[in-house]
């Protein structure tokens, strides 16, 4: 492997201007095309990327990280331009990150670190950014689609689902369980909008299976009769078979009722009328609806 040239070879062949951000041969390249100008006076040329790239012998490397050598006399592991413009390569805007790539994509997100990069507004669920870089301007909304109706977000070189940061940010904790969309929306993030489930009423929030033949959520045909279910806890009851769709219906929403009342949709897939948590789980139920014991981030 061929090695990285060192200050003094690179003093030997371009002057850099720390104010300017611009580098400037101090002989003619042999190499074509190196010799057009970038800007005024400066060597180099502008990759697709965005950067500015310069040729040392016979090998191309970004201004910036030729910048901090030239300066500082050592290779940086990682640059980062603090304005997020790649274009500058003053040595004022050139900063470079006290962790290598891999200790931030092992390491825990904070929520010291998450508060320094969004902003969080839960009246209507958007995150902005707080940080500039060549991916995010401050103000701006952050994140996009993730597939299956969801957002997600993209910080320290990992995705993360928006409503499962809305709880982090909100309640300083990660969720233990499922956060659930109360009115069957994924990409409806805003704070009221959200609350713990477990996985099976999670389930019961997603409305009817477009393969469902019977219109009729837990109820699917068996023969010639009508067979009802219902997951509890992760496992499928069968609550038996019946001659017609309207008792097996009947019987299915009685276990609803016993069971996932608070989660159950209509049968036209708009929520049912919110249920007090205390009618259902205790007086206690509907404050700790929104409060969450922390779990390691995974």
């Amino acid at each position: 492997m061929k090695e990285k040239p060192t200050q003094e070879r690179l003093k030997e062949l371009f002057h850099y201007a720390p104010v300017t951000g611009l580098f400037t041969r101090r002989k003619p390249s042999r190499v074509k095309n190196e010799n057009r100008k970038y800007g005024k006076v400066g060597a180099g040329r502008v990759s697709e990327l965005g950067y500015v790239m310069l040729m040392v012998d016979g090998t191309n490397y970004i201004s910036g990280s030729l910048a901090w050598l030239y300066m500082r006399g050592e290779w940086p592991t990682r640059i980062k331009y603090v304005n997020g413009n790649r274009l500058d390569n003053r040595i004022e805007n050139i900063a470079v990150h006290d962790r290598s790539q891999e200790a931030i994509k092992g390491s825990k997100m904070t929520l010291e670190r998450f508060k320094e990069l969004l902003h969080y507004e839960p009246e209507t669920g958007h995150f902005t950014w707080r940080i500039n870089s060549p991916v995010a301007t401050p103000g701006f909304r952050a994140g996009g689609g993730h597939g299956l109706g969801y957002r997600s977000i993209g910080l320290d070189y990992k995705k993360y689902l928006e409503h499962i940061l809305a709880w982090f940010y909100m309640t300083g904790e990660w969720p233990q369980g499922e956060v659930d969309h109360a009115n069957g929306d994924k990409a409806d993030n805003r704070w009221c909008n959200l609350r713990i489930a477990t996985r099976s009423q999670n389930g019961y929030n997603k409305g009817i299976n477009p393969r469902n033949s019977t219109g009729v959520t837990g109820v699917n045909k068996h023969g010639s009769k009508y067979r009802a279910r219902i997951d509890v806890d992760g496992k499928t009851v069968d609550l038996g078979c019946y001659k017609t769709l309207e008792e097996a219906a009947a019987v299915r929403r009685e276990a609803e009722k016993r069971h996932v009342n608070l989660f159950r949709r209509s049968q036209n897939n708009e929520p049912m009328a919110m249920y007090a948590m205390s009618e259902i789980n205790g007086p206690a139920a509907s404050e700790a609806n929104h409060k969450s014991t922390r779990v390691p981030i995974h």
